[in-house]
Formats: C-alpha cells, structure tokens, sequence
C-alpha cells in the first residue's frame, strides 16, 4: 500500500464509522489481500488463513467505534490481525496437546489406548510365569478363593491357604521382576 491507499483507508473506516455503511465495501477491497498475506505468514496452516482473515474483518467492523480517524488504519487493521493470529496458534498448540494427552482422557472415560493393551497384555504375561512357578497346592488354594460359589463363605483354614499362596505368589514376583 502506497500512501495515498493508506489515506483512503483511513477515510473510508472514518466514514464507516460515522454510520456510512457504503464504505464497508472499499474497506474490505482494500484490507482484504494485504490481511491474507499477513495470516498466511503469521500461521504454519494455510488452511486457516481465510477463516482468521475473515475473523480479523468481523471484528473490525464490530469495533469500528474503537478506530481513531487520526491513526493510520492499515496499522489498526494489522493490530486486530495480530492478535487473532496468535489465539489461532494458540487453539492450535491447545489442540495438539489435547491429542498427545489423549491416553489420559481414555482412562476417564474408560478406554483402553493401545498403550495401555500392550501394558496389560504383558502383565498377564507376567502373571502366569508367576503362576507357574506357585506349588500346585497354592494354585488350587487362588483358584478355589475367586471362585463365586466359594467366594462368599471361605473357612477360616481357606482364607489362611489363600494368604499364603498370595504371600508366595508375591515374593515369586519379587524374585522374578523385582518391586
């Protein structure tokens, strides 16, 4: 833009606002390629450069009542732009840490990531090496204590074979994989 464009400029967002919408036309011939080409060099996305664009214009003739005919409107212009361009990168960089937390909002909901298969996948693994390694006798004991038929009335010399098979289990598991 050359001086006398930058003069026009100020003269039609000075008439735009004063109320004449007629000027929102020349405004927006005037602002429209030189706020493209700024959005298009302040984001990594080009996809985006129209809609922030287009939001820099909604905002401008939204607060046109705040323009000050004796500043330059190009400037004005680009202030608004400049802002806008860093909440769009800033919604971007807050989208993008969204999805790398992804893993976390699939434990809320109950989702498994495909993490979080693996991890269990190779403790079960785990589990039954351990499992393996357990004297028969304590075995029966874990199995006869989760069963739901004997699960609600365990004895009390159940409930003792049961705490010694899980105590050997543990320090199976210690042995094996270590805390």
């Amino acid at each position: 833009m050359n001086v006398d464009d930058h003069a026009q400029l100020r003269s039609a967002l000075a008439r735009l606002q004063e109320g004449d919408r007629s000027a929102a036309r020349e405004v927006f011939n005037s602002l429209w390629p030189v706020l493209l080409s700024f959005c298009s060099k302040m984001l990594a996305d080009p996809s985006r450069t129209e809609d922030v664009s287009q939001r820099v214009m909604i905002k401008m003739f939204a607060q046109i009542d705040r323009f000050n005919s004796g500043r330059d409107g190009l400037g004005w212009a680009l202030e608004i732009a400049l802002w806008e361009c860093r909440t769009e990168r800033t919604r971007n960089r807050r989208a993008r840490e969204i999805s790398w937390n992804r893993s976390a909002n699939d434990v809320e909901t109950g989702e498994n990531s495909p993490e979080q298969l693996v991890i269990d996948h190779n403790l079960k693994l785990a589990l039954e090496v351990a499992l393996d390694k357990l004297p028969k006798s304590d075995r029966g004991a874990l199995v006869d204590s989760l069963s739901s038929s004997t699960r609600q009335a365990l004895s009390a010399a159940s409930r003792k074979r049961k705490q010694r098979a899980l105590f050997r289990l543990k320090q199976i598991w210690r042995r094996l994989y270590g805390e």
